[in-house]
């Protein structure tokens, strides 16, 4: 499927491919609350993997699900440098007093960290 796309310039067009959903993220593990289960008893990491440009310093939630995270169980310490592939995932979450917010992360199909 070719979608076209109106570019900012007059008279030009884009053409873009079929929707995708791949991220890519390489930085710094800044957080991590080890392995734990979900409900459904699958394994899971939650961690916020930090990364910075000349002037931003910027925090994304990183889930890493079922055997990935069983594997990377020991090696994503704070500091870690971490390379994750994955997808983008928005979901409600319950947060102080109960007050429901829109939580958006990045859901890894693969970790890599550097040794």
């Amino acid at each position: 499927m070719t979608t076209t796309y109106e570019n900012s310039e007059p008279n030009s067009k884009v053409r873009f491919e079929a929707d995708i959903n791949h991220v890519r993220l390489i930085g710094t593990v800044a957080a991590s609350d080890g392995l734990k289960f979900a409900a459904s008893g699958q394994p899971l990491i939650r961690a916020r993997v930090r990364t910075e440009t000349d002037k931003r310093t910027s925090l994304h939630d990183v889930v890493i699900p079922g055997d990935l995270a069983v594997r990377h169980e020991h090696g994503l310490c704070l500091g870690a440098r971490v390379r994750v592939e994955g997808r983008l995932s928005c979901r409600f979450a319950e947060r102080v007093r109960g007050v429901p917010t829109f939580v958006t992360e990045i859901v890894a199909e693969s970790v890599e960290v550097a040794e």
